[in-house]
């Protein structure tokens, strides 16, 4: 008898599979390009993030510049804005004695211009209006004998010439002050105004009646004349006390009041 003995089990053989060549090298070409691609793609993302910091950095810089700046920068413009609106200032003298003043008018040459007048002392104090060549222009502008503080008007006589010299002729001292037309009072309908020694005045308002009282010894006038200058009307001219109506003309139009003694004007 004979005893067999057993043989180990022969190891299965598994099948192997085989790739050709040009399918090793096309996927080793894939496998790079597609690493190649990742990497690529990558930087870009990380320059792209970059840049937009950058702007951002940059964007705030300038808004932070322009935040600082935008302050000086307007009030530089404001600084160097050329002013559009001039507005006349008075001109004033003052002086003592006879004088022949050159006079330089606030408004211009030949403009309508409301001279203050304030003289104390001597015997007389006489005014009276001189062209450019020194010749007299109408009447005798003002005759006070005792001291005086009023207002009149220069250049209503226009038509003769433009007021360039005032003929001064007293012993005592003097100051004039010579007031552009935006420094005059404006008055408009109604009105209640008073005084008691001469005024000049802007109205702007429509025709009407006014009720005039004038109390003195010398004249008691209201004129009216056209702010450009030139004729005028005569509302009232009485010598000594005067009560009544007048007729008051449209404006606008700068009146000029004289008077010696309390005086009202009251419109109806």
């Amino acid at each position: 008898m004979t005893t067999e003995i057993p043989q180990p089990p022969k190891p299965r053989r598994t099948s192997e599979i085989t790739l050709p060549m040009w399918a090793v090298v096309t996927g080793g070409i894939a496998l790079v390009v597609l690493l190649v691609t990742v990497v690529v793609l990558s930087s870009i993302a990380l320059i792209g993030l970059g840049v937009q910091q950058d702007l951002a950095s940059r964007g705030a810089e300038t808004d932070t510049s322009n935040a600082s700046e935008q302050p000086s920068a307007v009030a530089t413009e404001s600084a160097d804005a050329p002013d559009s609106t001039t507005i006349a200032e008075a001109v004033s003298y003052s002086g003592q004695g006879n004088q022949i003043l050159p006079v330089e008018l606030p408004d211009g040459p030949g403009a309508l211009t409301a001279a203050e007048f304030v003289t104390s002392g001597g015997d007389k104090f006489e005014v009276t209006e001189l062209d450019s060549n020194l010749e007299q222009i109408g009447n005798s502008l003002m005759y006070q004998t005792e001291d005086y503080t009023g207002t009149v008007l220069l250049n209503t006589w226009s038509s003769s010439g433009a007021t360039a010299y005032l003929d001064i002729k007293t012993s005592g001292s003097w100051t004039i002050n010579l007031n552009p037309a935006s420094a005059i009072p404006v008055i408009n309908w109604p009105f209640d105004i008073s005084g008691s020694t001469d005024a000049v005045y802007v109205y702007n308002g429509p025709a009407g009646v006014v009720q005039a009282d004038f109390t003195g010894k010398s004249n008691s006038i209201v004129s009216s004349f056209p702010p450009e200058g030139g004729i005028w009307e005569s509302l009232v001219n009485e010598i000594g006390s005067y009560s009544g109506p007048i007729r008051w003309t449209d404006g606008p139009s700068i009146i000029e009041v004289t008077g010696d003694g309390p005086w009202t004007l009251v419109s109806q």
